[in-house]
């Protein structure tokens, strides 16, 4: 399953797990999962409390995963950073460290699509998102 999901920020900035989130079929089609980059990306972030608990502000996530636990998700889990910078989207691969370390972007690996072809987003995509372990 392919997880897509926004960033929020809390009320002193710091990312988090955003409540946006798209599931779709690894087999999606590189243009649907382009049109679902591209609402995910142009989706304002919403601003939390910084203190919010990790376990409630991981819960859509984990239920999205269908686990219960950080240790679950992160069990196979890939990650891929999103950025867009104009008519670019920048896509980086990640290496999951394991539960206690998240994910390290990969900075020798950085693509690019064309933000104005869904198509072309999708595809980078997915060849960037084949990157990551």
């Amino acid at each position: 399953m392919l997880i897509l999901q926004s960033i929020d920020r809390t009320d002193r900035g710091v990312p988090v797990s955003g409540s946006l989130i798209h599931v779709l079929s690894p087999d999606v089609e590189p243009s649907v999962l382009g049109e679902k980059i591209l609402l995910v990306c142009a989706s304002p972030a919403k601003t939390v409390p910084h203190d919010l608990p990790m376990d409630v502000a991981l819960r859509p996530l984990f239920e999205a995963a269908g686990v219960s636990s950080w240790t679950a998700f992160m069990r196979g889990a890939r990650d891929l950073s999103i950025s867009v910078e104009e008519d670019l989207i920048w896509f980086l691969p990640s290496t999951n460290l394991g539960q206690g370390g998240g994910f390290a972007g990969d900075l020798d690996h950085w693509r690019s699509a064309d933000a104005r072809d869904p198509a072309d987003v999708g595809r980078v995509a997915l060849e960037s998102l084949a990157e990551s372990d």
